[in-house]
């Protein structure tokens, strides 16, 4: 039997542009485990200091903390880290879904790069507190234009990440330098450090440090300093600390400087 030409003819490729199937499939099932993770994440994030918070306010209401008692203000100092560190998770998840999106408009006023990190520090200085932290500001003053709170912003989650994975009575260096108009900010703790496999995937969404302490957080507080940092036109990084233990975060803003005095 002759097979007519027309059949013979037939192509089967996929389009160049098609991605083969396994690829696709392989892409989702990422996605599914990364959503996943992600719902494990605030499960485990926000469930477990909501119920520290409702078995304190229970012993309270039956009587169990004295007003005056040294533990009951200790206790308030605890609970309050946690619900700002809550809120600042939570943030981070509305900030992502507004820079996905393409929403996120920047304010940029003309500011001291010392009130920044000022405000940056005061806003972790209690979690510090907690592990004996302190704080070592090598600083220029410059006059820089930005939006401050977006910057403020990325400053606390290289602090909290710094904190988080710094020893007890660990120092933390921060610096502000500037060269050929790019403005320097730099985090340097004395932490565990990140391994060279995590430091291209670090900035992505729900990307962690392969660390036992990683199911602490929800991933997304570097991904929204990288896409803040970037939208600023400036760039973002990590590299060992010269000490040879701990991480050095820095970013970079292009922004002509007006050194103060």
């Amino acid at each position: 039997m002759e097979i007519p030409p027309d059949v013979m003819c037939v192509d089967f490729a996929p389009p160049a542009n098609s991605r083969p199937l396994y690829q696709t499939v392989s892409a989702e099932l990422n996605l599914a485990e990364q959503r996943n993770d992600f719902v494990s994440m605030v499960m485990h994030d926000l469930r477990a200091p909501l119920a520290n918070l409702r078995m304190f306010l229970e012993l309270t209401q039956a009587g169990l903390y004295g007003q005056t008692e040294q533990r009951f203000d200790a206790k308030i100092g605890q609970l309050l880290a946690e619900l700002a560190r809550m809120n600042r998770m939570l943030d981070d998840v509305l900030d992502y879904e507004c820079i996905e999106q393409g929403h996120m408009v920047l304010k940029k006023v003309s500011v001291n790069t010392e009130e920044l990190v000022n405000a940056a520090i005061n806003a972790v200085e209690h979690n510090a507190a907690m592990k004996q932290i302190r704080f070592v500001r090598t600083c220029t003053k410059f006059k820089i234009d930005v939006d401050s709170d977006r910057i403020v912003q990325v400053l606390i989650n290289l602090l909290q990440n710094a904190i988080k994975f710094s020893p007890e009575k660990g120092t933390i260096r921060i610096s502000v330098t500037e060269r050929n108009n790019v403005v320097r900010f730099s985090v340097i703790d004395e932490g565990i450090g990140i391994k060279l496999s995590d430091r291209a995937h670090i900035f992505s969404r729900f990307g962690q440090a392969e660390t036992a302490e990683k199911k602490n957080g929800f991933g997304l507080g570097l991904a929204v300093s990288d896409a803040i940092v970037k939208q600023h036109g400036g760039k973002i990084g990590v590299i060992p600390n010269e000490t040879g233990t701990g991480s050095h975060f820095w970013f970079e803003l292009p922004a002509p400087a007006q050194r103060l005095h």
